[in-house]
Formats: C-alpha cells, structure tokens, sequence
C-alpha cells in the first residue's frame, strides 16, 4: 500500500482499528514513533480519536474538540496503478526526464548548448531537438554520448585522489586498471574509482606509436 506523504502539522483520522494499525505502521517508518491511545482494539473509541503529527512525535485529541482540517487516513491511500496504467506513467516520466536533459543548462541538471551540439551535430535548441528527432532517436544518441563519457581512454587527463593530475598512457579494459603518467614523467597505476575524468584530452597516440621504431 503506498501513501502520501505524511508531514509535521497533519491531523490524521482513523476510522477503524485496520487504519489505526496501517497509520501506525507508517508513522514509525517516517521516524515520527509509535500512535498514542491504547484502547484502539474498539473501533468506537478509535474512531473518536484524531492524531497530529509533530517533528518530535505523535499526539492525539477528540474529533469533536479539533477546529482546524483533519484528514482522513483512507483519503491518502495512493490507488494502486495496474501493470499498464505503470507502464504508461512511466513512459510519460521518462519522456519529462528527457524533455529536461535537452533544454536546460548543465546547472540545472541538462546537458547545455556545448554537449547538446555534440550529441545531436548540430546546434539546435530544446525545441529544435524535440522537432528533428523521435524520443526514441533522442535516447539512443544520449546514451551513447553518456556511455562515450564514462568510458576512459589512453589520452584522457584525470585526476587521482591526494595525488593530482595525470594522463592516461595504458587502459586494462578487463580489469578497469590504468597506468597514468603525471607531467615530470612520474607512473603509477590506478582503477577507476580512484580516479576521475576532467574533460581534458591530449592526444598522444602519435608519439606512443613512434616507440619502438627504427
């Protein structure tokens, strides 16, 4: 059973034991601890009983005594969805995701002018995106682009933890194990949650390919 959500300054009330039961279990889940009113086995006398929620508890009061807005706990119970009205809403929550990504800035959680012309080749708006490519096309070159980013390659500048800077000389794909080579010729070798990429790449496959020549 899903809720909505319950907050400091609700007054919740219970029609019955089984609602008392659900609320309780909820309450104490959320961290507000466990309802008041000992005498809840007798539906009459839980249903007198409204209980507001604070940051630091549970108190309870007579209905009949409250002024202000009570809500009933049955009216928070969230309808549960079938597999398909799920599988619709979450299409229409993952179109709004992407809908956000193209056209806001890489402050506000999107990809921004720069990544967006390098995602779709070509500098084109939010709306300009949404006109010339499917949702479909859309994700599939946006994953790409995020499956290119995480990727590290020989080349890319990165930074190890305490360490500093360095470049990518070696990648052990299997292993996810790197040697790096810092600016004085310094090597040391690092896996990949310790190190983390700049966006900076120096292309040095030219000189690692003249080694080894006569």
């Amino acid at each position: 059973m899903r809720l909505k959500p319950i907050k400091p300054g609700m007054v919740i009330h219970c029609k019955n034991d089984m609602e008392y039961e659900q609320l309780n279990a909820e309450v104490i889940k959320l961290g507000y601890g466990s309802l008041p009113c000992k005498d809840r086995a007798n539906q009459h006398i839980v249903r007198n009983f409204v209980f507001y929620i604070e940051t630091d508890g549970v108190g309870w009061e007579y209905k009949n005594e409250v002024a202000g807005e009570i809500t009933e706990f049955s009216d928070l119970i969230i309808p549960e969805l079938s597999a398909e009205e799920e599988s619709y809403y979450k299409g229409l929550n993952d179109a709004w995701e992407l809908a956000k990504k193209v056209s806001r800035d890489a402050v506000h959680g999107g990809y921004g002018a720069t990544a967006c012309a390098e995602i779709f080749g070509a500098v084109l708006s939010g709306l300009g995106i949404m006109d010339k490519f499917t949702p479909q096309e859309a994700l599939a070159k946006i994953e790409a682009y995020e499956k290119e980013q995480a990727e590290i390659k020989v080349g890319n500048v990165v930074e190890r933890e305490v360490m500093g800077v360095f470049i990518v000389v070696n990648v052990n794909t299997d292993t996810e194990h790197y040697t790096l080579m810092n600016k004085d010729g310094r090597v040391t070798c690092a896996y990949k949650k310790q190190i983390t990429k700049t966006g900076k790449h120096i292309d040095i496959s030219a000189i690692l390919t003249e080694i080894g020549k006569e």
